[in-house]
């Protein structure tokens, strides 16, 4: 039987179900919130979790830290968050993150070039799952501009540069990216299409249109996983379970 570890990314949208500020919520509603989100990367029985617009406490996230929180509802013993979107004078801490079964070594963020909207950027860590022998790879989670095409083209490059630069350095470590990529698969001059050939990595079924956002009614493919060539995607599903405005991604990875 094929060995495969199980990968997920969601964008939780800071707690919140639908676009709404989490700021506006009770906090009995975002704790509820919270514990679905857990609820569910338990049910997924996912061992690698890419996570994007996740709040450290502060006032915007009615000081409840929600990366604490899900990863205890979660049950996910290894923790880690790259805080990117700090803005003090607006109450506002938040980035992203990824929860393991296992353990993350080799830690590494970077948050993209400064724009108005300074809280884009990757995480990116080393894990050895057991089913995968003592072999490594290395899981990413990304968040990408939302707006401005011209801004998102420029971070594909950027990630793509560091993510080349970390393979080179470690011998060509095989890597899963997961996250919200705010654009289609596109070709190979923009969208997922130019993330995949500038990085070098292959996306499962590019051309399917299963929408991830926004969950009141789907219409996009903003949540993507994607693997280096050494590993082969052998599962993929979109989650219906409605704890966001985007929809969970899992995929069942192999060693090709």
């Amino acid at each position: 039987m094929q060995e495969t570890i199980r990968m997920m990314t969601l964008n939780v949208a800071h707690g919140a179900r639908n676009p709404l500020p989490a700021a506006l919520l009770r906090q009995r509603t975002l704790v509820r919130n919270l514990d679905a989100i857990g609820a569910l990367v338990r049910r997924a029985e996912a061992d690698v979790v890419a996570l994007q617009e996740i709040d450290r406490a502060c006032a915007f996230s009615k000081n409840v830290d929600h990366f604490e929180w899900i990863a205890d509802a979660a049950r996910m013993p290894f923790q880690l968050h790259a805080p990117h979107g700090r803005r003090e004078r607006f109450g506002m801490l938040h980035g992203h993150a990824l929860l393991s079964r296992h353990p993350l070594g080799g830690a590494e963020d970077r948050r993209f070039g400064r724009r108005f909207c300074h809280d884009k950027g990757f995480v990116v860590a080393t894990v050895s799952p057991p089913q995968l022998r003592g072999r490594e790879l290395d899981v990413a989670s990304v968040h990408l501009e939302p707006f401005a095409s011209g801004v998102r083209r420029s971070q594909i490059l950027e990630l793509a540069m560091a993510l080349r630069a970390r393979r080179e350095r470690t011998g060509g470590r095989p890597m899963v990216v997961m996250g919200d990529m705010n654009t289609g698969y596109g070709d190979t001059t923009r969208g997922v299409g130019l993330l995949a050939t500038e990085a070098g990595l292959e996306a499962w079924r590019p051309t399917d249109r299963t929408p991830t956002y926004a969950m009141s009614l789907p219409r996009v493919r903003f949540d993507w996983i994607l693997t280096s060539p050494e590993l082969d995607i052998v599962g993929h599903q979109t989650l219906p379970d409605r704890v966001s405005d985007h929809a969970a991604v899992v995929a069942d990875v192999a060693w090709a």
